[in-house]
């Protein structure tokens, strides 16, 4: 990609000149790697058409608007005709390049209002360049955000660098828990949602300025709802559809998977409530009723999952990638998961479902450790990895953490030789990483537990801040050779703070 063309349109860019500087440098996508063409719009300027057929070759176009309030009426726009016949023309030229109106009257809410009035397919966001406002770090890092992310998608919906030797990162969120309470509300409320949001995408661009590289996929481990209810997966579709989109995530990049608190029970007296959960060590008994599964004989055990199946599906569009007990077929007489392989730029990744969907509070995992007929699923699908992907990073998706401690044995014994892993997990709502290195015969990996990114004290232990993870993984001639874990701990509602974790080498 050459440099990229900025097209200002603008009656007095001189007193601005620093300010558009300022926000355009601070895009880790821009920055020193820009042109900027001005056009003087005013009374005594030429007619628009030229600008307008320059305007097709731009990557971004800033647009001023003089705005300003008075006694007589809500607000005024300096050469309002000629501002609105450029809006339209270049609607009209169906110019790919995203167009963000600039002002320094965004405060009044008329003039928020007119704002929003102009926001559509063709304008994709505004600036308030007043300098105060500017010399705000988070704002400035919030534009520069929508600047950067608006250009990306302009090119193809998302940016992923897949020359062999480029880095992969992933952003890996748990326990989400809507349908619980939120600091500052139920999290159901658009304000709370909107907050949490931009905090979130402030954090991963100023992580960007830092010299990170942009994030290419979303994971999301579990306990996304708090009951399981359609309101809830609702609320978190729209909060998870617009994160992917300010990040600059595509939705299939998007992998989840479901947690306890992600089993809806609607009320008792269901027909499933009355089937006794399958104890710790009792995998005989989950084995029956999966076998009554596949034959239909017992189709409700189905239901506690059916509402996240569905935001799942409608989310992501990708049916079975997960290691999913209702997903069961039959070969050579014997009940066996398959799935497709999913292959992402050297990684395999795919999910472990490891909620009990007949009762939302157990699961056959709690103690850490996969036993009996899931571990024969599970070691299944990682040869057929090993046979399709050989150097692919296995990454391992579950709620629980099906790590015991750092030298789970049972987990190593699981993994096929010369394979690399990574789980990701949550449930803790705590921050734990480390790398198992076991003995000699068998596989280590390494193990990431995302902390809750719930505001609320009521949902963390007192001393155990909320958070999300990021994860970079550098890679050699299209192979995975190191991981660095990147811990962004909240410090309050309006803010995080960063700690790195030692990388660790992947290479066999």
């Amino acid at each position: 990609m050459g440099r990229y063309k900025i097209f200002i349109i603008d009656d007095s860019y001189t007193e601005r000149a620093s300010l558009f500087k300022k926000i355009i440098d601070n895009s880790s996508l821009l920055s020193n790697n820009y042109d900027i063409e001005y056009n003087i719009v005013d009374e005594t300027s030429s007619p628009v058409q030229p600008i307008l057929d320059r305007a097709q070759s731009a990557d971004l176009i800033l647009l001023d608007m003089f705005l300003s309030d008075n006694s007589d009426e809500p607000f005024q726009i300096k050469q309002k005709d000629k501002y609105i016949n450029i809006l339209d023309k270049l609607g009209q030229k169906e110019i790919i390049a995203p167009i963000f109106i600039v002002s320094e009257m965004w405060g009044k809410d008329q003039l928020r209002n007119y704002k929003s009035s102009l926001i559509n397919r063709h304008v994709q966001g505004s600036i308030n360049v007043r300098e105060s406002v500017i010399s705000d770090a988070k704002y400035l890092d919030q534009c520069s955000t929508n600047i950067t992310n608006a250009i990306i998608r302009s090119k193809g919906g998302h940016y992923i660098d897949i020359s062999q030797n480029a880095p992969l990162k992933i952003i890996h969120l748990s326990d989400l828990q809507f349908g619980g309470k939120w600091t500052g509300g139920d999290s159901l409320k658009t304000k709370v949602q909107e907050d949490v949001r931009l905090n979130l995408c402030t954090e991963i661009e100023r992580h960007i300025h830092r010299g990170a590289p942009l994030p290419n996929a979303l994971i999301i481990s579990g306990d996304i709802a708090q009951t399981g209810s359609l309101e809830e997966y609702i609320a978190a579709t729209n909060f998870i559809k617009e994160l992917l989109k300010e990040i600059n995530i595509p939705q299939d990049s998007c992998f989840i998977c479901p947690g306890n608190h992600d089993v809806h029970i609607p009320s008792t007296g269901e027909p499933y409530l009355k089937f006794t959960p399958p104890s710790d060590d009792d995998q005989n008994t989950r084995l029956e009723l999966l076998k009554e599964k596949v034959d239909g004989s017992a189709p409700e055990i189905n239901r506690g999952l059916l509402n996240f199946r569905q935001f799942a599906y409608s989310l992501t569009r990708k049916r079975e990638w997960s290691l999913d007990f209702s997903n069961l077929d039959q070969e050579e007489g014997n009940t066996f998961f398959h799935s497709p392989l999913f292959s992402f730029y050297g990684l395999n990744i795919f999910g472990l479902n490891t909620a009990n969907e007949i009762s939302y509070q157990t699961s056959d995992f709690k103690k850490g450790e996969i036993l009996g007929y899931p571990a024969k699923l599970f070691k299944k699908q990682l040869k057929r990895y090993k046979e399709s992907y050989p150097e692919n990073l296995n990454v391992i998706i579950s709620h629980h953490p099906i790590i015991k401690h750092s030298t789970n044995k049972t987990i190593c014994e699981q993994l096929p030789e010369g394979t690399k892993n990574i789980f990701l997990f949550g449930h803790r709502h705590e921050n734990i990483q480390g790398i198992n290195i076991p003995d000699q015969g068998a596989e280590g990996f390494i193990y990431s537990c995302a902390p809750t990114l719930t505001l609320d004290p009521k949902y963390r232990e007192a001393h155990v801040p909320a958070g999300f993870n990021s994860i970079l993984i550098e890679r050699d001639k299209g192979i995975p050779v190191k991981v660095t874990i990147t811990q962004h701990i909240s410090t309050s509602q309006d803010g995080f703070i960063t700690k790195e974790m030692e990388p660790y080498n992947i290479t066999n």
